[in-house]
């Protein structure tokens, strides 16, 4: 299952970024590896996702409000709470998130005992983190209910992509979904710190517009991240 979920996450990343060359960099792995672990997810779904001679994308995965109409754009994938809009929302599953450290950073900084210590350390945020209280992170014990603590966050981002360079850099503390970030805690690059804590689960959503039928091969692609990758499990 690990296999097929970062397949999937290579080929987002691939969508993002706009190309395999791209993605590779992103990734720190090699162009040939992104190109033949999606040729391996096509095979899987029997499908072809990627119209390689333009780089046309039909699937879109997102943290921005898009129109899906303008931008000719099948479904986008989206993480994180919805905002009120016309299009049609499927619910994929569901991904658990935890705060995570470089090594180097922890080494050099140490980690905080408990979250209210968030604030003597620099943070790593998304946008969405913001609200009229500042940017916070919502974390709880299993269990019990989240309390919001304040962050003094170093680098503000609108996608989480753009912050994973920054976190495995040391320049401070991210909260990211644990299935993300999975191969860099294997590889040893990030750590888990406050590993007590849990912070809130981020659904991942397909987004339609109402008046267009998903086709044949968008209904394989998304009954494969529902069934086969068993995002159900994973929150």
């Amino acid at each position: 299952m690990t296999r097929d979920l970062n397949d999937t996450l290579i080929f987002h990343r691939v969508v993002q970024s706009g190309s395999f060359t791209a993605a590779a960099i992103a990734l720190q792995i090699p162009k040939t590896t992104v190109s033949r672990r999606v040729r391996e997810l096509e095979a899987h779904l029997g499908s072809r996702l990627l119209h390689r001679t333009n780089v046309r994308l039909d699937i879109l995965a997102t943290h921005v409000p898009i129109d899906l109409f303008d931008d000719e754009v099948d479904v986008a994938l989206r993480l994180g709470v919805l905002p009120d809009s016309s299009l049609v929302a499927r619910r994929l599953g569901t991904f658990s998130t935890s705060v995570y450290a470089s090594p180097a950073y922890v080494e050099r900084h140490g980690s905080p005992a408990v979250p209210n210590e968030l604030r003597l350390h620099p943070t790593l945020a998304l946008h969405q983190a913001r609200s009229d209280r500042g940017y916070t992170w919502p974390l709880h014990k299993l269990g019990r209910k989240a309390t919001h603590y304040s962050l003094e966050p170093v680098i503000v981002a609108s996608d989480p992509a753009l912050i994973l360079d920054a976190v495995r850099a040391g320049k401070g503390l991210l909260l990211a979904m644990d299935a993300s970030v999975a191969p860099e805690v294997e590889a040893g690059r990030l750590l888990r710190v406050l590993p007590e804590w849990i912070g809130p689960p981020q659904d991942l959503n397909a987004l339609f517009p109402r008046e267009r039928v998903p086709s044949p091969k968008l209904q394989a692609f998304l009954n494969y991240l529902k069934t086969q990758l068993r995002f159900g499990d994973m929150g």
